[in-house]
């Protein structure tokens, strides 16, 4: 529908239609300036005073009346209260759309995005839009058309300054055109949120704290600046959730205008909202689905009709936790790498020791020490190749002796420690076919029954694996058999004495090696979980159990020093 506009003088219509006249192209974007605000706010004592943007932003606020100072949790809080951005949980996109009277249409974008240490940052772009507007003469004849557009862009900074304080400022920019005319303006706003108790929001908003100035050729008009106080008070009822929200405003021109509104929302996904704006009513509800939410308000006006107004939301992106999640997760593998670095060092070094313990007691021909000081290094550092290569020295010596003292023991029919010693050596070099004839040789001659022979040979193969559980079970087998028997029972004793030190002066039974195997790996679960604490306090409980256990004290040594490196970044 065109506007229609009536000059009173009609060389300013001549002028109009050569597009020269100054004042013929002001007084129709004027009028529009007076006129709309003035069907839209109904707030007495405005007209003409506040910019046409005091519409704002999104069908949520519309639709409560307005009344949305100290609730502003979503992307419209760029225009109701910057503050509000601190509150949004992630990334928000929102789009509005209001058909207006007389053709004359508003739009809305807004976007707002919580960054992690930083801050809330956000950005609106807000148009009016009128078409067509015919322009008449003081005759009543039409002499041309013409359109208004007018735009305000808005950068928006948000901060917590404490867990129950925010404060957030707008920078505006204006920009007014009609044919043949431009006026551009620059202004300011701020807005504080303060959230003493969980049920409680108090907030304040200063409009055109920085007035722009609108200036068209030589006429001059300043935005003025406008108050506003909210309150909020929030409401819960098993899965309903209520806002009651109040907002009162004083205009620099104006006397105070109250609002009212109510959401009532039901399980995050449908909400219903009614709003009193000074004398008009205002009612509408949302929709959301998978991160959209559709938005609609309608405000009744009983001069000039209802409106509608529409507005699509989009959340994405990460919130504030799962971005700090990220972060501790980012710093977690970082401090993971520079300990692994670091440890590989350390293991290195506590390998070494031990395998110049172990070349310090081959050269004094004490091999079976040497080798478990060469087992111990590379338990710490399992590529060590020194280690490697003395063991290798070792085995070849050891195989040497143990080969020649059970044959002087076979020889003396010391047939029980030629076996062990022949075991020795098979464990050694498992291709040794001399050895493992011998064994099965003295098998043959054992003096003990085939059962029980045959336990005892296991048991005394592990016993020289050092495989000590197994080895006394065997044994005790064995013994069942032949309970009298002395051989037995001296292997028994001799195994009693070995799981006495491998569990650091206590008998380590087969129950507290599965515990210490079940507390390993409940640790490890926690440790690649992140729970570098449980992690630690598990394989500490572990090696209670087993002190001597290489493994659990480098989890532990690692474990901890993470924890140390992350405490020196913030994380606890």
């Amino acid at each position: 529908m065109n506007s229609k506009f009536k000059i009173q003088n009609s060389k300013l219509g001549h002028a109009q239609k050569h597009g020269a006249s100054f004042s013929s192209r002001l007084l129709a974007p004027a009028m529009l300036a007076i006129l709309l605000p003035a069907a839209l706010s109904a707030a007495s004592g405005n007209y003409g005073t506040d910019s046409i943007f005091t519409i704002g932003s999104g069908s949520r606020a519309l639709s409560m009346g307005g009344a949305f100072t100290a609730l502003a949790d979503d992307s419209s809080a760029v225009y109701w209260n910057p503050a509000g951005l601190a509150n949004m949980g992630r990334q928000q996109a929102s789009f509005l759309y209001y058909q207006l009277y007389e053709g004359t249409l508003y739009n809305s974008i807004t976007y707002g995005q919580p960054i992690l240490d930083f801050g809330s940052i956000g950005l609106g772009v807000y148009r009016v839009f009128t078409g067509s507007i015919d322009t008449y003469d003081s005759a009543d004849v039409k002499v041309g058309q013409m359109q208004f557009e007018e735009y305000k862009a808005t950068v928006s900074y948000a901060k917590k300054l404490s867990d129950s304080f925010m404060i957030g400022f707008n920078l505006n920019g204006l920009n007014m055109s009609t044919t043949g005319l431009n006026a551009t303006g620059f202004g300011g706003d701020i807005g504080v949120l303060y959230e003493p108790f969980d049920f409680l929001n108090l907030g304040g908003v200063v409009h055109n704290l920085m007035q722009p100035a609108m200036t068209l050729k030589t006429a001059q008009e300043q935005i003025p600046a406008s108050y506003t106080a909210g309150m909020l008070l929030k409401l819960y009822f098993d899965k309903v959730k209520f806002n009651l929200a109040f907002d009162a405003t004083k205009g620099a021109e104006s006397g105070v205008v109250l609002r009212a509104g109510v959401e009532a929302g039901f399980f995050n996904v449908l909400k219903l909202r009614a709003g009193y704006n000074d004398s008009e009513i205002d009612f509408g509800g949302g929709l959301t689905l998978f991160g959209a939410t559709f938005d609609y308000a309608y405000r009744m006006n009983q001069y000039l009709g209802g409106l509608s107004r529409f507005t699509l939301s989009y959340d994405f992106g990460m919130s504030l936790d799962e971005q700090k999640i990220q972060r501790e997760n980012a710093l977690k593998e970082q401090v993971k790498q520079l300990v692994e670095k670091e440890f590989r060092k350390k293991e290195l070094d506590k390998a070494k020791a031990y395998f110049d313990n172990a070349f310090r007691l081959y050269k004094d021909n004490k091999f079976q020490d040497a080798m478990d000081e060469a087992d111990k290094a590379l338990e710490w550092a399992k590529d060590y190749s020194d280690a490697k290569k003395l063991k290798e020295l070792i085995g070849r010596k050891l195989i040497a002796v143990y080969y020649d003292s059970a044959l002087k023991s076979y020889m003396k029919s010391d047939l029980i420690s030629a076996l062990e010693g022949f075991k020795n050596v098979y464990a050694l070099d498992k291709a040794y076919k001399e050895a493992k004839d011998y064994i099965d040789r003295i098998n043959l001659k054992l003096e003990m029954k085939s059962g029980a022979r045959d336990l005892f040979t296991k048991g005394v193969e592990s016993y020289v694996n050092k495989q000590y559980d197994d080895a006394m079970d065997f044994f005790n087998r064995a013994l069942s058999i032949e309970p009298g028997n002395k051989i037995i029972r001296t292997y028994i004793n001799k195994t009693s004495a070995q799981m006495r030190k491998a569990g650091g002066g206590r008998t380590l039974t087969d129950e507290q090696a599965q515990q210490v195997k079940k507390l390993y790996y409940a640790g490890l679960k926690m440790y690649t979980a992140g729970d570098l604490k449980g992690a630690v306090k598990s394989w500490k409980d572990a090696i209670e159990i087993n002190p001597d256990d290489i493994k659990l004290l480098k989890s532990i040594d690692k474990a901890q020093a993470e924890l140390t490196e992350l405490q020196k970044r913030g994380i606890k």
